[in-house]
């Protein structure tokens, strides 16, 4: 329990009249007069002396700031991974993946002895479509048009290798002639 000391006021010219009220009725009006009403002034004020009551209200107050700081904090973390995922999704959309099944390669005097799956992607205004195990890929500017231009080198790059023959190819070379072999065949 807080414990209180009497401290003196200092003297006032006032005789039963604080200045407040005076200050509150300015008009000389009957009605005034009778509104106002005698109030003694205080003679003492008091303390309180109980300092860790004070300390420990104040102790209250800082920790609910500083859970709303942290609070806050958190919130505005939280709104900048939002941010920062809605760019990425954005950027997913755009810069989707897509595989595309490859059945033909018609009008070309070849067949495909199995689908060959080929993989397209953005690649800033255009897309690259991309047969990952013969190591080739070309360019469009539509993803049908990448897919047609890969079909194109496939077949081109068969029949370069063939005229060469496989023992006049490099390691390299001679890898994506044995994995064309195993997708492609001449039309009997």
């Amino acid at each position: 329990m807080p414990t209180f000391a009497r401290i003196p006021e200092l003297p006032s010219s006032n005789l039963g009249w604080t200045e407040e009220e005076d200050f509150l009725t300015p008009f000389n009006s009957p009605l005034s007069s009778r509104c106002r009403v005698a109030v003694p002034q205080q003679e003492e004020l008091f303390i309180v002396e109980g300092a860790e009551d004070m300390a420990s209200l104040f102790s209250v107050f800082a920790k609910d700031i500083s859970q709303r700081v942290e609070t806050d904090l958190k919130v505005a973390m939280l709104e900048k991974v939002i941010l920062e995922l809605r760019y990425t999704v954005g950027e997913l959309m755009t810069q989707r993946t897509i595989h595309v099944p490859v059945a033909s390669l018609e009008p070309e005097p070849f067949v495909l002895k199995h689908p060959i799956i080929v993989v397209v992607q953005s690649d800033d205004d255009q897309f690259v479509a991309t047969l990952f195990d013969a190591n080739m890929n070309a360019a469009g500017d539509t993803q049908v048009e990448a897919v047609d231009n890969l079909k194109e080198v496939i077949v081109s790059m068969y029949r370069r290798f063939a005229e060469l023959g496989e023992h006049r190819l490099g390691p390299a070379p001679r890898k994506q002639f044995q994995v064309l072999q195993s997708f492609i065949a001449p039309k009997a």
